[in-house]
């Protein structure tokens, strides 16, 4: 009777085995850079048609499954081996990996077909499996190339080597136990027992290796990411630096501009119209150089949360000090609801956001045109809408907006720098807030910003 039934063990073969080589098929798919993954996969591959065709052999021709069997499951412990130094970036030894088949696989076929020795012939192909056990066992212990090894792949070295054990027990003690009985009956059994063991082992195996694979791959990231932040952070300060060294030169040459109309006088209307063109350039690239500064200035010094408690009436206040009052009283109509309501947020962050999509709708409506203004509290949440009857935005850009520089073209020709919205959008944001924009091409645009109330 056998120890372990056929058709369960094979269903626990198939389960297992499939299991990890989806998982393998997995990191092939997601990590394409890993060399080592194809190589492991061609060892699951050969050692499950090796053990198949090693727990099927009485249902097949036997000297063709006993060569198909000792070739697969040797082959597939080179591979093994292979990927471990690929994934440890060591140079591959060709000759240690096909010399020993070769010659193991020599004396299998010769036991086979010549000393039909079934003892022999599982002694020679079991060393071979029990040797390329034990060399990767030390290739993870060992580490990589600079000798570097972590934690888990020194777990997947403690996995192997309880394989390797197992292995060379399979080798030296498995034919003292059956060399009195017949092969074909008891010993088919005991090697089913011996290799569900060592099946399940290389699926434990196997799990670890996709573990070690994602490590690598975190670790990877990380190193990645801390250059990347690291060469941004260096631009950003270039940009600021090149920024500031700017604002001295257009001074001056707004500064060369002036003097130049004031000692010409009286100055000719061609050299005047020339002259006044340079300011008015000066003025447009000063402009922009001073909303990039503000831009990274306010993302990047404001680290930490500023909020403080601030009614409504207070957060006008503090954004009506962007504006000359004679536009504000002309073209602005204000309705601050609930004006004593108290809110919690940056006031200087906040004030500088609304500011900006109030300075937006009055540069792109008509020099006359009217912009409504409200502020107040619903639902919990503080409510700021800022709407104008302007050149609006056209549908197709109203997603993309708020991107860093980007600008309508039915913009461009206004003076403007495409920092404002998404230095709005930021700032609401860091409120746990958004920015929502309505509007349609020549009708007007509708920009609401919504933040909670007490958001701390």
């Amino acid at each position: 009777m056998d120890f372990i039934d056929l058709s369960t063990l094979a269903f626990a073969m198939i389960m297992s085995e499939t299991a990890t080589l989806l998982a393998f098929a997995m990191m092939l798919y997601f990590v394409r850079d890993e060399k080592a993954i194809p190589v492991w996969l061609a060892h699951k591959v050969l050692i499950t048609l090796g053990l198949y065709t090693l727990f099927f052999r009485p249902h097949l021709h036997t000297e063709t499954s006993i060569i198909i069997t000792n070739l697969a499951i040797m082959s597939g412990y080179t591979f093994l081996w292979a990927g471990t130094r690929i994934f440890l970036r060591k140079p591959l030894i060709l000759w240690l990996n096909i010399t020993p088949v070769v010659l193991a696989m020599a004396i299998v076929l010769w036991f086979t077909f010549v000393e039909q020795s079934s003892l022999m012939r599982a002694f020679f192909s079991g060393m071979i499996y029990t040797l390329y056990s034990a060399l990767t066992t030390v290739e993870y212990w060992r580490g990589d190339v600079e000798g570097k090894t972590t934690v888990r792949q020194r777990i997947l070295g403690a996995i192997l080597f309880f394989n390797t054990l197992t292995l060379f027990w399979y080798v030296l003690v498995l034919p003292l136990d059956i060399v009195q009985h017949d092969f074909f009956t008891t010993n088919l059994d005991v090697i089913r027992q011996q290799w569900t063991l060592t099946l399940f082992i290389d699926a434990f195996y196997s799990i670890g290796v996709v573990v070690v694979i994602y490590e690598r791959l975190h670790a990877q990231n990380l190193e990645t990411n801390t250059k990347l932040q690291d060469m941004l952070d260096e631009q950003k300060q270039f940009m600021l630096m090149l920024s500031h060294e700017f604002k001295n030169p257009l001074a001056a040459i707004s500064r060369s501009a002036e003097f130049l109309e004031t000692k010409l006088e009286p100055v000719p209307e061609h050299l005047r119209v020339r002259l006044r063109n340079i300011q008015d350039r000066v003025s447009t690239l000063d402009a922009l150089v001073g909303m990039f500064l503000r831009y990274e200035v306010e993302q990047h010094a404001y680290e930490d949360n500023h909020f403080t408690e601030i009614t409504l009436d207070e957060l006008w206040r503090e954004v009506c000090q962007y504006f000359d009052a004679d536009i504000l009283t002309q073209r602005v109509q204000d309705h601050v609801t609930a004006p004593r309501s108290r809110l919690l947020c940056d006031p200087i962050l906040m004030s500088s956001a609304i500011s900006t999509v109030l300075d937006n709708a009055l540069k792109y409506s008509a020099p006359d045109g009217m912009v409504d203004a409200c502020l107040g509290i619903e639902d919990g949440a503080a409510i700021i809408r800022i709407e104008d009857q302007g050149i609006g935005i056209p549908a197709q850009d109203l997603a993309i907006i708020p991107k860093r520089f980007y600008r309508s073209n039915n913009a461009r020709t206004r003076p403007g720098s495409g920092l404002g919205l998404m230095l709005a959008k930021w700032v609401v944001e860091r409120h746990a807030g958004h920015l929502q924009i309505e509007s349609q091409e020549n009708r007007g645009t509708t920009v609401t910003l919504s933040f909670p109330a007490h958001f701390g």
